[in-house]
């Protein structure tokens, strides 16, 4: 038996103990601070952040991306055999956390045409033309893109139509 001390300098008469080498008294919310820091004969062992070195490919593959891997902070089990995923403040003393995302630039993107829908009919009008912009993009990053001369996309693919006719608008059979 042992007689343990209280936060307050209270003794607790007859309260034993017994923790398996591993198991963390941190874990035993009544127990003083001082006795909470240690595991068996050895200090508790902290939380570590751990990295996969495999990386993903490069999203998009063209023009400017990124490239992201997996980082999670690790904590022994209470056995001290194996570690499981905790929350990312447990990793505090570990230092700074591993970079999960990198930038990363592919070859230039192929321009492409961008439609814009057509302008409607003038019901009251005929005959008639509808509009619309075609315009020649390239993609600079995940949500960017940029304008280009019309030839940088002609030489990938002719430009679409910009106009199309109206249809005969439909008379009252009255």
């Amino acid at each position: 038996m042992q007689t343990l001390l209280r936060p307050d300098g209270s003794k607790v008469p007859h309260l034993q103990v017994t923790v398996k080498l591993g198991q963390c008294l941190w874990r035993l919310p009544m127990l003083p601070p001082l006795m909470k820091r240690r595991c068996g004969e050895a200090e508790c062992p902290q939380a570590a952040w751990e990295a996969s070195d495999e990386w993903t490919e490069c999203r998009p593959s063209c023009g400017a991306g990124e490239r992201t891997r997996q980082v999670t902070c690790m904590a022994p089990t209470g056995d001290g055999n194996a570690s499981e995923p905790v929350a990312d403040s447990r990793c505090s003393a570990a230092g700074t956390k591993p970079k999960a995302v990198l930038p990363c630039s592919g070859i230039p993107c192929t321009p492409v045409w961008a439609q814009m829908p057509y302008t409607k009919c003038d019901p009251l009008s005929w005959p008639s033309t509808r509009q619309r912009d075609v315009l020649c993009l390239r993609r600079t990053s995940l949500t960017m893109y940029e304008r280009l001369a019309d030839e940088e996309c002609a030489i990938v693919k002719p430009k679409p139509r910009t106009s199309r006719g109206c249809p005969r608008p439909r008379t009252s059979g009255k």
